[in-house]
């Protein structure tokens, strides 16, 4: 049965044989072309990597190339001779060494498998005899294994892994069935739960197609995911059980599995700077914490600072907090993964020329910002105006402040116009009688200017909202070409509605003026003409 064995086994490597006749030829060539033996004494060596000698997916040793033979066709060469005296050589014949003109020779039985050149034995630090001694021994086992695995018990433990490697499959893929199936039917039921509870609370009815389609694309996503990558370690396996496949298989791995080994062996050395960034982002949280509290108390009062105003207390948090925040980056990035890389360096340098470029008006804003803050020139509740804008000062951020209007309008102004801009504060008094509101009128010459006067005065008397004292009083602010500009100032008891008072005021003086039949010449009115300026139109019958 061996026999009938060994030569079902040479037919089918003849073909093999045919693929390989060129590289033992040149290997042949190799060994007996003198002029060749001196190129390499001259040191006419490959510089290319090594190639490893392997057989059915197992790494024996590696070779080096020299100047003709390169180091894979060496390595291929090599692996040839090994199966053919493991097909066809005797049983039980060991490696024998023999000096030879190129180096050491390694022979099996009359078979020479290959010389231990001298680039061999400067990569290896070793000399010939050794080298080739222990490369004899490799050779031995590889042919013993080869052997061993394409025994009749062999290629039945073959199949028995083979259909058990397919039982586990089987039996993965029916848990992963249910348990799709199950995760599916329990998300839809959570959904729908929360669809219910959603539309209970909002009494509307939620739109949750999208959502449901999301969350079943991405349950199919990992399922198949799963699926393909327990099928891919499953033919890998199946396929590594035979030595017919398992040079194949060990390709198939390495395909995926190396890169994986890679990231988990470098996410395992990088495992001492994920703990110093997580010390260092806990540290840099307590601090934070600490701080806020520190602000915190001095917002309600506990810790007084002589100086320091009240409303200086968020904003001087928030410097700090970024002052902490940037030494913490700062600290932490030569612990980032890759940091070190020319393709990370890159990226910050990019984004730093990014950020210098667009963040000129952020960054004027914040430093005017910080000059508002701190100046106190505009404080959360005041009444201000501000390029034809009038308001309340809802509040002032790092970057822009935030004016409601009368007409209920959230008007955002750059802080950096707040500095630039002709800016009237109403709810910073004076040193005595607050802010004076004023308006003015034109009068014509004719009339006497103590009853004009009397009449400003009577006007702001019946206006409501302003001050019992000091006293309205008024001034001959122009000499028009048609009138005299009289100018009325009366001080408002409150600043909170100055449009509402201003419009008061000016009903007050219509009002007075209507009833002492004197006329308003503003801006130059003298009087209505004779004929009407527009014709009526005569109404008709409907």
């Amino acid at each position: 049965m061996q026999g009938a064995k060994r030569t079902a086994m040479r037919n089918t490597t003849t073909l093999r044989r045919a693929a390989g006749l060129a590289g033992v030829l040149m290997t042949v060539l190799m060994f007996s072309w003198p002029v060749l033996a001196q190129d390499d004494a001259a040191g006419g060596f490959s510089e290319e990597e090594p190639a490893w000698v392997t057989i059915n997916g197992d790494a024996l040793f590696e070779v080096r190339g020299i100047s003709g033979f390169d180091s894979e066709q060496r390595a291929e060469a090599i692996a040839e001779r090994i199966v053919q005296f493991a097909e066809d050589g005797s049983e039980h014949v060991l490696h024998r060494i023999e000096p030879g003109e190129f180096g050491m020779y390694v022979y099996l039985d009359e078979i020479q498998v290959m010389a231990v050149l001298e680039i061999d034995t400067q990569a290896e630090n070793i000399d010939a005899e050794t080298l080739a001694e222990a490369w004899g021994l490799i050779i031995d086992q590889a042919v013993a294994n080869y052997r061993d695995r394409r025994s009749d018990e062999s290629i039945q433990h073959s199949w028995v892994v083979a259909a058990g490697w397919s039982g586990v499959f089987l039996a993965f893929c029916t848990v992963l069935v249910i348990a799709f199936r199950f995760a599916l039917h329990h998300t839809n039921w959570r959904v729908d739960r929360w669809v219910r509870k959603v539309e209970e609370t909002t009494g509307k009815l939620a739109e949750t197609d999208v959502l449901i389609t999301v969350i079943r694309l991405t349950l199919w996503m990992i399922a198949f995911a799963l699926f393909f990558l327990a099928l891919y370690y499953y033919l890998s396996q199946v396929l590594f059980s035979f030595p017919e496949t398992r040079g194949f298989a060990s390709v198939l791995l390495r395909i995926f599995t190396e890169p994986v080994l890679c990231l988990a062996l470098a996410f395992i050395e990088q495992i001492p700077d994920f703990v110093a960034l997580g010390v260092i982002f806990f540290l840099s949280r307590y601090i934070l914490k600490i701080i806020r509290l520190l602000f915190q108390n001095i917002e309600l009062g506990v810790i007084q600072i002589h100086g320091f105003e009240q409303d200086w207390t968020w904003p001087t948090f928030r410097i700090v907090r970024a002052i902490v925040i940037i030494c913490s980056i700062v600290v932490a990035y030569p612990y980032i993964p890759g940091s070190g890389s020319d393709a990370f360096q890159g990226m910050t340098i990019f984004l730093g020329v990014i950020l210098s470029l667009g963040s000129s008006s952020v960054i004027g804003n914040l430093l005017a910002g910080l000059f508002v803050i701190y100046r106190r020139g505009v404080n959360r509740g005041d009444i201000i105006e501000i390029d034809g804008y009038t308001g309340r000062v809802e509040s002032v951020l790092v970057l822009e402040t935030l004016l409601r209007t009368p007409r209920s309008e959230l008007i955002s102004i750059p802080n950096s116009r707040l500095l630039n801009a002709n800016l009237t504060n109403y709810s910073k008094p004076g040193a005595t009688d607050g802010v004076i509101l004023s308006t003015r009128v034109g009068i014509g010459y004719e009339e006497p200017q103590a009853k004009i006067e009397a009449m400003l005065l009577e006007s702001a008397s019946r206006t409501p909202g302003l001050k019992a004292g000091p006293e309205a009083f008024v001034l001959r602010s122009e000499l028009a070409d048609f009138a005299v500009v009289y100018e009325l100032f009366v001080y408002p008891a409150s600043v909170e509605a100055m449009p509402r008072l201003r419009s008061a005021l000016h009903a007050s003086i219509l009002d007075v003026f209507n009833e002492e039949k004197v006329q308003i010449m503003t801006p130059a009115y003298e009087a209505d003409p004779e004929e009407p300026k527009i014709a009526p139109v005569e109404s008709k019958a409907i």
